[in-house]
């Protein structure tokens, strides 16, 4: 077996696809090591499909908690590949006992820092990337998340299903990880329509937890939207792959499209966008009115949340400017 690096992260997808620079830092590295990650399932599993990570070791499983309990608690798989660890590198709150256990295990270097320690004016992506300061090179280059062409054709073959296939069409997400950083259904419904009337698809994604916020959008749109439900990550990632723009809030799949380099519109209320937004050129943010609540608990309780208050004009006003500089740019292709 060759020798290896770890890197732990317990985050949600948004969090760990903006660990992407960190981690492509680690492998530019180390370039003769295998990187294993112990992440979401889902998450890992379309980062080792897309040639980002060697090995996923998933946070679902027994991982996380065998690092943490010690090297009798550590399953097989895992204390195989620390036994070749040369690096670890541990983006964790409340680490335990992992320092511990990777030491026993031989591991040369351990790193273990929080993956979101109270700081400001450093995007979160530049702070995962600061841990390995003095380790590995800090400067690389943003780049797309490349997907191999099997999961592309997924994604082909679910807009087939859904009668899509060659047709130009904008995603619209309604949820994220919390309502509280969504803009309220009648500005989405009116951007649906917007967009319909310039001819122009809308699917609307629905996860597990965006059927509410889903049924109110609905129910407001004079022309109903494709919803599509019940896919997987990287089902998800395909379907992204043949947008021609993406509309969300703060959540994973608005870091995926981003990371997708699908022209992605990421609308922001309370949390930091200077923290938290995602990263690279086709990312557009659009915030609303400078949020005022004083932590988390404020901005739950607070009903009228002017930070979300995005007027529908702006967001198809950007969405026009987004599509026209797209179809401008696959004209200039067409011609030549």
């Amino acid at each position: 077996m060759s020798r290896t690096l770890l890197a732990v992260h317990p985050g949600s997808i948004g969090d760990v696809l903006l660990a992407r620079q960190a981690l492509r830092a680690l492998r530019g590295g180390y370039p003769a090591h295998a990187l294993g990650l112990i992440v979401r399932r889902d998450v890992g599993a379309l980062l080792q499909a897309c040639h980002e990570t060697d090995r996923c070791f998933p946070l679902e499983g027994s991982a996380l908690s065998g690092l943490l309990g010690g090297v009798e608690s550590t399953p097989p798989d895992l204390s195989q590949w620390l036994r070749a660890c040369d690096l670890a590198v541990c983006w964790m709150d409340d680490p335990g006992g992992v320092h511990t256990t990777l030491a026993a295990f031989g591991v040369a270097h351990a790193v273990i820092q929080s993956a979101s320690g109270e700081m400001t004016g450093i995007h979160q992506a530049d702070h995962l990337l600061r841990t390995l300061e003095g380790i590995v090179q800090l400067k690389t280059a943003e780049s797309r998340l490349m997907l191999p062409d099997a999961i592309k054709e997924e994604g082909r073959a679910s807009l087939q299903a859904h009668g899509l296939a060659g047709n130009r069409f904008v995603i619209v997400h309604p949820g994220s990880g919390s309502p509280h950083k969504c803009i309220a259904p009648s500005i989405l419904a009116t951007v649906v329509d917007g967009l319909r009337l310039r001819g122009i698809s809308v699917v609307l994604a629905i996860g597990p937890a965006d059927e509410a916020r889903a049924r109110d959008v609905l129910a407001l749109c004079s022309t109903a939207p494709l919803p599509v439900r019940g896919q997987d990550l990287d089902r998800m990632a395909g379907i992204l792959a043949h947008a021609s723009m993406f509309i969300g809030h703060d959540s994973g799949l608005t870091h995926l499209a981003a990371a997708l380099a699908v022209p992605t519109l990421a609308l922001f209320g309370p949390t930091d966008a200077g923290r938290w937004a995602p990263r690279g050129a086709c990312a557009t943010v659009l915030p609303g009115s400078p949020c005022r609540c004083e932590g988390w608990e404020a901005v739950k309780a607070c009903a009228d949340k002017p930070c979300l208050r995005i007027a529908s004009d702006r967001i198809l006003s950007v969405c026009d400017e987004r599509l026209f500089a797209a179809a401008s740019s696959q004209g200039a292709l067409d011609r030549l």
